[in-house]
């Protein structure tokens, strides 16, 4: 672990030093008085061959709008148009992190020590991280066409099946099964011998939680969020639904 501190805090400088060169974004730039630079930035962004002026219009014209003061933001959320948007989102969120993701990316080494993997590590690290990417790539290209709902579906059925493909492997690698009801029942070599023989149905139970959950219960609730919240909260509605987003993976790591 003391090799991946250090690779991060290497990541995390250049990052601080990329961050200098780095312009504000056009929508502050504008709300600041500066239309030229704001101009300048929104064009490299897009390119030179996109006309820009419409959405800098755009910009501008919802920066006219008023706006809400701290008191009038929580009497907002006393209207059921921004109420009810709130609690849904707030309860996506909530099932987000309950699910347990965070917790098998985090524990997913010990998992399969525990399951009687060879090299845990390694093993981790290709079925719970390259899986991931490789299914987060691919939930960029079905989000819209298959609709929110159905991942959902999809996503929570293909988590509870490798849960429940989980805990089944545990059941039946607990030392009084593995060890044929014997005196030796307890043997650590019995069990670990059991543990390496089922070990497969661990990597692909944690395989298919993975999967399951970048394709659905991992991007959809982000995608909710600016869908459902009303434009004139949406900033501190945001701010509280990510709150409670990381406070239960904070409750379900710990």
């Amino acid at each position: 672990y003391s090799d991946i501190a250090l690779v991060a805090v290497g990541i995390v400088a250049a990052f601080e030093v990329m961050m200098v060169w780095c312009n504000e974004t056009p929508r502050w730039l504008l709300s600041k008085g500066q239309q030229t630079k704001a101009f300048a930035v929104l064009e490299w962004l897009r390119g030179p061959k996109i006309n820009i002026e419409p959405e800098i219009s755009e910009m501008e014209a919802a920066m006219t709008e008023k706006h809400l003061t701290v008191v009038q933001v929580l009497r907002e959320f006393l209207k059921k148009s921004v109420f009810i948007p709130l609690v849904l989102v707030l309860v996506v969120m909530f099932f987000q992190q309950i699910g347990g993701l965070n917790a098998v990316s985090t524990y997913g080494a010990s998992l399969f020590k525990s399951a009687g993997v060879s090299n845990p590590r390694q093993t981790a690290l290709y079925s719970i991280g390259v899986s991931a990417l490789l299914a987060t790539i691919l939930s960029v290209f079905i989000v819209d066409l298959a609709g929110r709902k159905p991942l959902l579906l999809f996503s929570g059925t293909g988590m509870l099946v490798g849960t429940v493909m989980l805990g089944t492997h545990f059941y039946l690698t607990r030392p009084s099964l593995c060890a044929n009801q014997t005196a030796q029942a307890l043997d650590d070599t019995a069990n670990t011998s059991c543990n390496t023989h089922l070990a497969p149905l661990a990597i692909v139970s944690l395989l298919l939680f993975n999967i399951a959950f970048s394709l659905g219960w991992g991007p959809v609730p982000w995608v909710l969020m600016p869908e459902l919240l009303p434009q004139r909260v949406r900033g501190v509605a945001s701010g509280i639904a990510t709150f409670i987003n990381w406070g239960t993976a904070a409750i379900v790591t710990g």
